[in-house]
């Protein structure tokens, strides 16, 4: 799983494309924030978890906020193909998309006060090697 992010501006196209190398059972999606700092975007370095075994769940570290107010972010990707395999997000976040037959899940919510922030953990239908990332927005000033 891949994540990246980008300050929009003025000249945005209309749409983006990623390619890849060869052909695998894949999936995507962009969020939109706004009210976020267009200087530096992230509050907090992304914290990640994965595992190659075949696990239920998933827990990320959580991160320490320096704002009130920021949105945390997180997703959690398995490696199947099989479209029955469902991605239950952490308790307290909101799914914005779950997608390409179950294999991707991203959620995210506003962390009210500044601070740390606890593990959050993404749970599967079925035991899937899968890895899974936290991270958040600063708020505009």
């Amino acid at each position: 799983m891949y994540a990246y992010y980008h300050v929009a501006g003025a000249g945005e196209p209309a749409g983006y494309t990623w390619a890849l190398s060869t052909s695998v059972a894949n999936s995507g999606g962009i969020a939109r924030y706004s009210g976020v700092s267009n200087t530096s975007p992230l509050d907090t370095p992304a914290v990640n978890a994965s595992s190659s075994a075949g696990v239920t769940s998933l827990s990320v570290p959580g991160v320490t906020t320096t704002r009130p107010g920021a949105m945390l972010i997180g997703a959690a990707a398995i490696n199947s193909s099989v479209t029955t395999i469902f991605i239950t997000g952490p308790s307290g976040m909101s799914e914005r998309w779950d997608l390409g037959g179950k294999r991707q899940e991203y959620d995210d919510e506003v962390q009210p006060s500044a601070g740390a922030g606890g593990a959050r953990t993404w749970t599967f239908s079925s035991g899937r090697a899968a890895v899974a990332w936290l991270a958040a927005l600063r708020p505009a000033p």
